[in-house]
């Protein structure tokens, strides 16, 4: 009897350190937290990805910077003779429905503001964030797809499989003219300028319908894009 008794407390300790290793080990990629909910209300599901950052699954829809001053808000016939360097935000096609889905579109002068655009405890997504979450899903030939939402609901082509579970939607962009790409692209802004943009122009990240790519490119700083932010360390 004591024999077995010993046995089961080492089996107990056994299990019981197993588990003690098991908590103190690094979330592997993929791993989803809690949402987090900005000072607005809105709901973002947040991910751990394969470049080990903790990252939005859902396009930023927030409305007013971090010290609490409004977003000029500007409809799409205003949009390309709005003041330059002003920040303005919008939703695609100025559709409220749309913006739960989407989210928001913001010009880079928003993204850049010295008031902050990210919630507290976040920050814009850099440049060297999104290479490095592009690189960890295939590089720019294959990322696009890999971080593409699965299926057809929102996409005009099902070739994405999501499978860095990122959940690219084709949000678009706004430019001035009418068609804004809704279902056929996904462009996101950086954090910052870098030596290979000039001037009025940010470099970017986006992924088109139907094509398996990620690439990068200079952007008119005063382009409607999307924005994913990153947990702060």
């Amino acid at each position: 009897m004591t024999r077995v008794n010993l046995n089961f407390q080492a089996l107990l300790f056994i299990a019981f350190t197993s588990l003690m290793g098991l908590s103190c080990q690094e979330d592997p990629p993929g791993i989803t937290y809690d949402p987090f909910v900005d000072c607005e209300g809105n709901v973002y599901p947040i991910g751990k990805m394969c470049d080990g950052k903790i990252w939005m699954l859902k396009n930023l829809s927030v409305s007013k910077f971090a010290n609490g001053d409004t977003i000029p808000y500007v409809y799409h016939e205003h949009w390309i003779d709005f003041g330059d360097d002003s920040p303005a935000h919008c939703t695609v096609l100025d559709s409220a429905e749309l913006e739960g889905v989407y989210g928001q579109l913001y010009n880079w002068y928003a993204v850049s503001d010295p008031r902050g655009l990210a919630p507290e405890g976040w920050h814009v997504a850099t440049l060297e964030e999104w290479q490095a979450l592009i690189d960890c899903n295939g590089g720019n030939a294959l990322a696009g797809d890999q971080l593409k939402e699965a299926g057809s609901v929102h996409w005009n082509t099902a070739t994405g499989t999501n499978a860095s579970g990122f959940t690219a939607l084709p949000g678009g962009r706004r430019i001035g003219i009418e068609d804004e790409l809704l279902g056929m692209l996904a462009v996101f802004w950086t954090s910052e300028p870098n030596k290979e943009c000039f001037g009025t122009v940010t470099p970017y990240y986006g992924t088109y319908d139907g094509q398996a790519s990620a690439y990068t490119n200079c952007g008119v700083n005063g382009v409607g894009a999307s924005v994913r932010c990153v947990r702060d360390e």
